[in-house]
């Protein structure tokens, strides 16, 4: 029974919500949608102007979606909610698709840049999305500014667009032949080389140290024979261990490597997607 009444209150709210933004869906190229009233209407109305412009400008569909939680859409996972949102709600630019929506999920704090279409794909990188994102975007997101970190992600549309149209699209920064230096190979025998030259130095420096002192036969030559008197005096040798421990720092297992060019799911999209 319980099943049967989440499905049914699925159903409803999807069909109250396709009559409150029917024109959201009607070929809407720019559009602001905010259930969560967080925005207020003057924002809202400025938002949808910036994001028109750009679309008009070169013909996407630009969108900012703030829903107060996916799960209401029976969605847990963020880019497969705005994959689902683009299908219903917000279809792109009309006869190709071409889109880009900034959503937000407020129950869990998820965001997801989405873009559809060959022209945004190849605009937007995998670099270039997680760099607009989490260097311009993020910092207002987590101070609650959402009308700055919207109004900063939709002037930053324009100049990822023309660098693409001039032929050097914002991705994985080109290295100089200085940059790249040798080959692995070189590298490591330079390594090598380099390492065993500094340990042989460190052995002569402490082989000088110790050139005057000599190895004592037994731990008696250690004691002074005035302070403790040894009853037995045998050396008996126990065992040695040792221990190791592997450190691994926040910044090298989160940090993320780009290849260059745009990761497209079978949705004919591409994302850049986590939490504020």
């Amino acid at each position: 029974m319980d099943n049967v009444q989440k499905q049914i209150k699925k159903l409803l709210l999807l069909f109250l919500l396709s009559l409150s933004v029917f024109s959201f869906a009607s070929a809407q190229v720019a559009e602001v949608y905010d259930e969560t009233g967080m925005l207020t209407a003057e924002q809202v109305e400025s938002l949808k102007q910036m994001a028109l412009e750009v679309s008009e400008s070169y013909q996407l569909g630009v969108y900012i979606t703030i829903v107060r939680d996916m799960q209401e859409y029976g969605y847990s996972n963020i880019e497969d909610f705005t994959e689902f949102w683009y299908d219903n709600y917000a279809p792109g630019w009309e006869g190709t698709g071409e889109a880009v929506n900034f959503c937000l999920s407020m129950a869990d704090r998820s965001y997801d840049f989405f873009v559809h279409g060959d022209m945004c794909n190849a605009a937007f990188t995998d670099y270039g999305k997680d760099t607009l994102i989490h260097d311009y975007v993020l910092h207002y997101l987590s101070q609650d500014d959402y009308y700055r970190g919207f109004e900063i992600f939709i002037k930053h549309l324009s100049r990822y667009i023309e660098n693409w149209m001039e032929g050097n699209p914002i991705d994985v920064p080109a290295r100089s032949s200085e940059e790249e230096g040798p080959h692995p190979a070189s590298d490591g025998a330079v390594g090598l080389i380099t390492s065993i030259l500094i340990a042989l130095g460190n052995l002569k420096k402490h082989k000088r140290a110790l050139s005057n002192i000599r190895k004592a036969t037994n731990a008696n030559n250690y004691v002074l024979a005035s302070q403790i008197v040894f009853n037995v005096r045998t050396d008996t040798y126990m065992r040695s261990s040792t221990h190791t421990e592997r450190i691994v720092t926040e910044s090298s297992s989160s940090s993320r490597s780009y290849h260059g060019g745009t990761t497209i799911t079978s949705h004919g999209s591409s994302h850049s997607s986590g939490h504020f």
